[in-house]
């Protein structure tokens, strides 16, 4: 976390697997329109292998994707009440809900294994910057995690 706010890494590299991950029952999501065409069209045979080299890596970024859908429908709880101008019932129910710790736990695992879908897909010869809008810091997390499997 830092100043206040959950780092993601890559910020929506992320969506490139929840498109994946969603394609089957909601088609019409429009992550798959903006990431899943986009890898597909630019790198379709890469993606098909890494996603059959990787299905333990994938089922866990699955898992952690359902732990951020179930986070969001909370938040969007205490949105909603915010809305309606009930600022104490929002403060208690996000207090309740405990977001704030959840989706930084939430994140300490899921970053690091985005980091990881990376360096395999990249391996793969898939271009991942391209899916995602990458900081500065991304590039150094990577970059570290490239140093530790050399």
């Amino acid at each position: 976390m830092r100043d206040g706010v959950q780092y993601h890494f890559g910020n929506n590299f992320y969506a490139l697997f929840e498109a994946n991950r969603v394609i089957d029952f909601h088609p019409d999501h429009p992550f798959i329109f903006t990431y899943l065409e986009l890898i597909l069209n630019s790198f379709e045979k890469e993606w098909q292998l890494f996603l059959q080299e990787n299905d333990v890596l994938i089922n866990a970024i699955n898992s952690l994707l359902i732990v951020r859908k179930k986070l969001s429908y909370d938040a969007q709880e205490v949105l909603n009440l915010l809305r309606e101008r009930e600022f104490d019932k929002a403060e208690e129910k996000e207090k309740e809900l405990d977001l704030k710790k959840r989706e930084s736990d939430l994140w300490q695992q899921l970053n690091p294994l985005l980091i990881q879908a990376v360096w395999l897909m990249e391996r793969l010869g898939i271009e991942a910057i391209n899916f995602g809008s990458w900081t500065s810091r991304d590039f150094d997390e990577y970059r570290d995690y490239v140093s530790s499997k050399s």
